[in-house]
């Protein structure tokens, strides 16, 4: 845990003085500054926002933020990543699939390595895509889905019936 120790001006010139206490995340890499974790990485290229679910804020497993970095790094350029967790709420709130691999990383420790991860890469950017698609099957990918304005990656178990599949379609 660290603290950030504030100073904020009155009318009265009196400079009151308070501390702020905020929890320091199990990182392995930290950037950014005091008080702005949602911009921290936690990951080379993952930020604590894109790796957290924006409804309850319950964070991917390493194991699949392990292979999303490996996504990453094996692409070599810049990847914007859109969603990764979802809690079920979140999920139904939504439109996402009941049986969506976004719902998988968090929710028991088999699941450790499986999940997936929307890529805000739009059909312009054509070249990145098939970059992308190629490095995510070296990855063991085997769940795609092609939208206009996205693509999901992920990495089913097994018996899920997400399993081999690829899609096409538009973005909500």
């Amino acid at each position: 845990m660290f603290t950030k120790k504030t100073t904020r001006k009155s009318k009265s010139r009196v400079k009151p003085e308070t501390k702020v206490k905020v929890d320091e995340p199990k990182i392995k890499k930290t950037v950014g500054i005091v008080g702005a974790i949602a911009m921290m990485t936690i990951w080379p290229n993952i930020s604590v926002q894109e790796a957290t679910c924006s409804c309850c804020g319950v964070m991917a497993s390493a194991g699949l933020l392990d292979r999303i970095q490996a996504l990453r790094d094996g692409c070599g350029f810049p990847i914007p990543f859109t969603s990764i967790y979802r809690c079920p709420d979140y999920n139904k709130k939504i439109g996402g699939s009941k049986l969506s691999l976004h719902l998988l990383s968090a929710t028991r420790e088999d699941n450790e390595n499986h999940g997936a991860v929307d890529c805000g890469i739009d059909k312009s950017h054509s070249k990145n895509r098939w970059t992308i698609l190629n490095v995510a099957r070296q990855l063991g990918m085997n769940n795609f889905e092609v939208c206009d304005g996205h693509l999901h990656i992920g990495w089913a178990p097994h018996s899920h019936a997400m399993q081999n599949r690829l899609y096409w379609g538009v973005s909500k």
